[in-house]
């Protein structure tokens, strides 16, 4: 006590949950009625979340694969790291579910996630990991130019390309159908497809055909390359190589 001021300082750490407290004042040997109850809790780090898919040791074939997986109630969120590399952005958290969709595509390789929650400010261990794989490519998928002469093509400023980058995607020599497919141009030539971006969507057809629209030469003499893949199928990869030529 000083004056009419006290202080209570626990010898040991409060027991997480839920706390109802009263006082009582002691003078010369007489003790006084209870204090109004004051109530608090203390909040204690949320156990590891658990990840549920993608499967142990599966292989995944889509580009960006989502990772989902329960955490304790009222987590906030969670946060993944692939080894010991955290993952940008963070699996918002509905109920004890909780799904994480990557911002990038999953490079080929493998891979080994852990998920952590958080909660108050606490935060939980980490997971057991998780790992998966992305193939960097299947000797059974093929992506042919429809014209050959298409890549390693070089064009003068300012000219389309006459050469189309039309591709067929093949497995096991049978044409993949309704396959989506994205061509994008990598490089800083100023080259862009005729719709004014530099990726365009497509779609494989009854033949395993995807058509590419009219690509047109930047006015920055350079290489780049024009890269052929799927959403949905991470085995699908082609780069075609081109090179902006000025004008003679």
């Amino acid at each position: 006590m000083t004056g009419t001021a006290w202080t209570y300082t626990p010898s040991s750490d409060w027991a997480p949950g839920q706390h109802t407290l009263t006082a009582t004042a002691h003078r010369s040997g007489l003790t006084s009625p209870a204090s109004a109850p004051r109530h608090f809790s203390v909040s204690s780090a949320p156990a590891a979340p658990v990840i549920i898919s993608p499967e142990e040791g599966a292989v995944v074939t889509e580009l960006r694969q989502q990772v989902t997986g329960t955490a304790d109630l009222e987590v906030e969120k969670v946060t993944l790291a692939d080894g010991n590399t955290p993952l940008p952005t963070e699996a918002p958290v509905t109920g004890t579910a909780w799904t994480y969709t990557p911002s990038s595509d999953w490079t080929p390789g493998q891979h080994t996630l852990t998920a952590t929650a958080h909660r108050s400010g606490l935060t939980s261990p980490a997971s057991t990991p998780r790992h998966f794989s992305v193939p960097t490519s299947s000797p059974t998928v093929s992506v042919e130019l429809m014209d050959s002469d298409a890549d390693y093509q070089a064009a003068q400023a300012d000219r389309s390309f006459t050469h189309k980058l039309d591709v067929r995607i093949t497995d096991h020599d049978v044409a993949v159908r309704t396959l989506p497919i994205i061509f994008t141009v990598n490089g800083s030539t100023g080259s862009e497809f005729g719709t004014g971006a530099t990726t365009y969507p497509s779609r494989t057809d009854d033949n395993g055909v995807a058509p590419a629209t009219t690509l047109y030469a930047g006015d920055t003499p350079d290489s780049f390359t024009v890269t052929v893949t799927s959403p949905d199928r991470a085995d699908v990869r082609r780069d075609i190589h081109l090179t902006v030529q000025p004008r003679s």
